[in-house]
């Protein structure tokens, strides 16, 4: 029993990725070992309607506040794309704009969207700084290249969805715009000196983290003039010190997916999850690999049962999840009927209208492909 309780706590601390597009024995498994909730990808997904029928079985199945999540940022990197959901132009096109009502308009529509399939969080917004042009992994993803205009635009658009119900999460913290390597691959450094990271890239992340928003994701990335030994997503020093203490941030941090190059070519997964909660990341992205979840979970396990973990340390993160899902997370409902709803269509008329009668409205297609696709 004890053994089981163990696992439960550790279960409690991740965010799985899955296969397939429908409730299954696996997934059943995995609500009942205790996770917190599932991220959905391209894989999950064959239509809207499908995905609300997904999420309302996840969420009866389990019978207990779950979450699940999406990257829906807009431009390349957005999973439900098929009418009648919206799909936004990029956040650089947007930002051109430098209109936060039109930020937030987008924001709400987005919201609205999620809301109606169950989904509680959107892994958005990105607030790098579009400064590297040679950062295909972010670029256009990014709402400018002035931390000044990115602050109050990423803002909008995070309100507006929390306006909506669902929760959105500022990343990629400190700041990833100047990474010269994607973190899917490599483990890559920003040499920038501490001054500097002040006075640009923290700036959107300052602002965020003063207004009650609901998430903050660490970036896989060295900043050696905020921490010579670990990565943003590992370093109590950037996390802890930083970000909770300093910037006085209440809400919930999320490790983005613990899978990625950046981190498994480095470190053990057993030693990379127990580093990430210890460091003040209160939720880790566990988004493919079978074998990396269980290594993840073996990690963590043992932690919690020699107290590398400390009950301490729990009890602060089990009170980070209480407060997002009594704030964010939805109990199993039928809200499908609403998309396309008079109010659906407002919303939607209303941001395109605004789009529209912007000088910079063109929408350009993106080049590149969506790099956050497993």
């Amino acid at each position: 029993m004890q053994n089981d309780n163990i696992g439960h706590k550790a279960a409690q601390l991740c965010l799985f990725g899955f296969e397939g597009t429908a409730l299954s024995d696996t997934l059943r498994r995995q609500v009942d070992l205790g996770v917190a909730g599932f991220i959905l990808f391209k894989r999950n997904i064959e239509s809207p309607a499908q995905v609300a029928k997904l999420v309302f079985a996840l969420k009866a199945y389990a019978q207990r506040p779950l979450i699940v999540a999406v990257d829906q940022e807009g431009g390349r990197v957005a999973r439900l794309r098929m009418p009648p959901m919206t799909h936004l132009p990029p956040m650089r096109s947007l930002g051109k704009a430098v209109d936060t009502q039109l930020l937030q308009q987008a924001g709400a529509l987005v919201g609205f969207e999620l809301s109606a399939l169950g989904i509680d969080w959107n892994l958005a917004p990105v607030l790098d700084i579009d400064t590297n042009p040679d950062n295909v992994a972010i670029g256009d993803r990014c709402f400018h290249e002035q931390a000044h205009v990115v602050a109050p635009l990423g803002l909008a658009f995070a309100r507006g969805l929390e306006s909506q119900g669902v929760a959105s999460c500022a990343k990629h913290f400190p700041g990833q715009g100047d990474a010269p390597q994607d973190t899917h691959f490599f483990l890559p450094s920003i040499l920038h000196d501490e001054a500097f990271l002040r006075s640009r890239e923290l700036i959107p992340f300052a602002a965020y983290a003063r207004t009650g928003l609901a998430a903050i994701m660490p970036a896989h990335v060295r900043y050696p003039a905020l921490d010579n030994a670990w990565p943003a997503s590992l370093s109590p020093t950037i996390l802890t010190q930083l970000l909770r203490k300093e910037m006085a941030f209440e809400g919930l941090i999320v490790a983005d997916d613990m899978g990625m190059g950046a981190i498994v070519s480095h470190w053990p997964m057993e030693k990379a999850a127990v580093q990430a909660i210890a460091a003040g990341s209160n939720l880790l992205l566990l988004c493919n690999s079978p074998q990396q979840r269980l290594q993840a979970m073996d990690g963590l396990s043992k932690a919690i049962a020699e107290g590398t973990l400390s009950a301490e340390l729990l009890q602060h993160t089990h009170e980070k999840h209480r407060q997002f899902c009594e704030r964010f997370v939805k109990e199993a409902a039928s809200r499908y009927s609403t998309l396309d709803s008079a109010e659906h269509r407002a919303l939607r008329e209303a941001f395109w209208n605004h789009w529209n009668a912007c000088p910079q409205s063109q929408y350009p297609q993106p080049l590149q492909a969506d790099p956050t696709t497993p």
